[in-house]
């Protein structure tokens, strides 16, 4: 199912891990996949990451910058992570900090949709739901 694109953007400090859970979220959330799963006239939700560093400090804690792509059917919103969060967290602490602020990306994204296209987004809680899980479980 392709329903979220995640990036990143990294101020630095030899963040390892958060890179590699943003590489396995694109696996669940923006795979080719046998799932039929349409977001209707939008392409995609995207949430880039903004983890905070010693190079370079986003100076913000959760979802900002909620916008609309220009000239394309995308929705985007930033997930800042400050540096402080990403030191002290590992493991599954780290990914239930991740999947929490996910969520409330997702919900602003969801609002964002249905006030831009008139969508009733109930439907897509559920593949939502089941990737969020699937992210949580592993190990």
């Amino acid at each position: 199912m392709k329903i979220i694109q995640f990036s990143g953007q990294y101020g630095g400090g030899g963040n390892t891990e958060i890179p590699k859970l943003q590489r396995r979220l694109n696996a669940i959330f923006f795979a080719d996949s046998n799932v039929q799963f349409s977001l209707g006239p939008i392409e995609y939700f995207s949430i880039v990451f903004r983890v905070s560093g010693p190079v370079r400090d986003f100076g913000y804690e959760g979802p900002e910058r909620l916008k609309k792509v220009r000239g394309k059917n995308i929705i985007t919103i930033d997930f800042s992570i400050p540096e402080t969060r990403w030191k002290t967290l590992s493991g599954i602490r780290l990914r239930k900090y991740l999947a929490e602020g996910i969520e409330e990306c997702f919900i602003q994204l969801l609002t964002r949709a249905e006030k831009q296209y008139d969508l009733n987004t109930s439907e897509f809680e559920k593949p939502f739901r089941q990737g969020l899980t699937e992210f949580l479980n592993e190990s």
